[in-house]
């Protein structure tokens, strides 16, 4: 029953938080739409009352309303100064204030979310890290984005989302390389529309230990479950035993690796050139 209850209140806590930012959104427009129909209001009189050309009057709504105040153009007559007074001064600063305290906490709580790894990324054609490594996962990451950005390869331009929960916030060498983060494993649900894998163009999944031959299971899982939402796209495995890469490649993958964290090159050459890997790991 406690699990029941864990489970149900982490729920609704994620729906009340993107409740929160549908709701900045969805006020945010409908202030806009509201100051684009005061704007055009104002602009209609003032061509009705001013005689004034319609960039002229859309000119002077603009700088009225942003109380920039250029003084090329002005209202002359008395029905255009008080329409300007009420859809102006009376509405449009307001509205156009609050639309900028919205804008500024919407910017505020995305950078938080893309930071703590709740952003959902709308990518295409990208990488997707699965797992990471139990130790010094923020050494082995700067130095395989570096191995992989150094390629002269199309592959190693694509952009990367890490998709693990071994950081509560992405470190600040990894966000410096614009890699985007996904706080989730491989069994949420979210964690697969977060990370766009329907549309991912290669999918590498690491083994979480290096030694620990239970990793295989954790990756068996994760291969199938990253298959079966993307079907064409490459996907890379680790596998700590030999004997399971047959397992791991009849679950999805296409090539399947020995997790060698000194060496990230080894990965990252099955990145970028698929079958290369195999005389690089022959030599270990």
């Amino acid at each position: 029953m406690s699990l029941f209850l864990a489970i149900r209140a982490k729920r609704q806590s994620r729906m009340l938080k993107t409740s929160h930012r549908q709701g900045i959104g969805g006020q945010l427009l409908r202030l806009l739409m509201i100051l684009a129909c005061l704007l055009l209001l104002h602009a209609t009189a003032m061509m009705y009352f001013e005689g004034l050309e319609f960039d002229e009057a859309i000119w002077l709504s603009m700088t009225t309303a942003t109380t920039v105040g250029y003084g090329d153009y002005s209202a002359q007559t008395l029905p255009g100064r008080v329409l300007t007074v009420i859809l102006i001064y009376g509405a449009g600063i307001t509205i156009m204030a609050q639309a900028a305290a919205y804008y500024i906490e919407y910017r505020q709580e995305r950078h938080t979310m893309i930071l703590n790894g709740n952003w959902s990324w709308k990518m295409q054609d990208h990488i997707v890290f699965i797992n990471s490594p139990q130790e010094n996962a923020e050494a082995y990451f700067t130095k395989t984005m570096n191995q992989l950005r150094l390629s002269s390869s199309p592959v190693g331009k694509k952009p990367v989302i890490l998709a693990c929960t071994r950081f509560n916030a992405l470190p600040e060498k990894l966000r410096a390389m614009d890699i985007g983060y996904v706080n989730k494993d491989i069994t949420d649900p979210e964690m697969v529309e977060n990370t766009s894998l329907a549309s991912a163009a290669v999918i590498v999944i690491l083994s979480p230990d290096a030694y620990d031959p239970a990793s295989d299971s954790i990756s068996f899982d994760a291969v199938s479950r990253a298959r079966e939402s993307n079907p064409g796209a490459l996907i890379v495995a680790e596998s700590v035993r030999q004997e399971n890469r047959q397992r791991l490649i009849k679950a999805g993958a296409n090539h399947v690796v020995r997790p060698i964290r000194s060496y990230p090159e080894l990965l990252v050459r099955t990145i970028i050139a698929p079958g290369a890997e195999q005389i690089i790991e022959d030599l270990f």
